[in-house]
């Protein structure tokens, strides 16, 4: 079987962990035909080929164990270390991404909380305004009536002549 031109990131994986010995390890095409290397479809995992910077570690990194078969050199040792370096920062980077869209999204949620809880307020606010206006109407048609009442008495008063003021003077 033949190895992929380009390592997935299970067999770049592997090519790091890896510390000399007869087998060297490889990313083999299945016999089957599919879209998965050896190793990814005995796992059942996703087969996945890194891109940029750890592609280009990776293959720097499989061309030396190439030229190196079964040795563990200097060269081997850096170049899984740069490779190590390039996986993990991708995968920090994958996180910050990730860690900043829950931010964000709390924030959104957040937001429409604060939102909801300001609606509620505001209906709070006016409720006690509708009622602050019905009690102030009712404080006003009882003044109106209790003025009503007393202009009454003043007349029956004035026609007595017991009151000469008027209350509109």
């Amino acid at each position: 079987m033949p190895a992929l031109s380009v390592p997935c990131g299970c067999c770049l994986d592997r090519m790091c962990k890896w510390r000399g010995g007869k087998k060297s390890p490889s990313c083999v095409e299945t016999a089957t035909g599919s879209n998965k290397c050896v190793q990814c479809n005995r796992n059942n995992k996703p087969c996945l080929r890194p891109q940029g910077v750890c592609m280009t570690h990776g293959l720097a990194l499989k061309k030396l164990i190439e030229e190196h078969p079964g040795e563990w050199t200097k060269e081997i040792k850096e170049a899984q270390r740069l490779l190590r370096w390039a996986l993990r920062f991708k995968k920090n980077r994958e996180a910050a991404v990730e860690a900043e869209k829950q931010a964000r999204l709390e924030r959104e949620g957040r937001t429409v909380l604060t939102q909801e809880r300001l609606v509620e307020v505001l209906l709070r606010s006016v409720t006690a305004q509708e009622q602050l206006v019905a009690k102030a109407s009712e404080q006003i048609q009882k003044t109106a009536e209790n003025s009503a009442i007393l202009q009454d008495i003043f007349k029956v008063l004035k026609n007595r002549k017991v009151v000469t003021v008027s209350l509109t003077d």
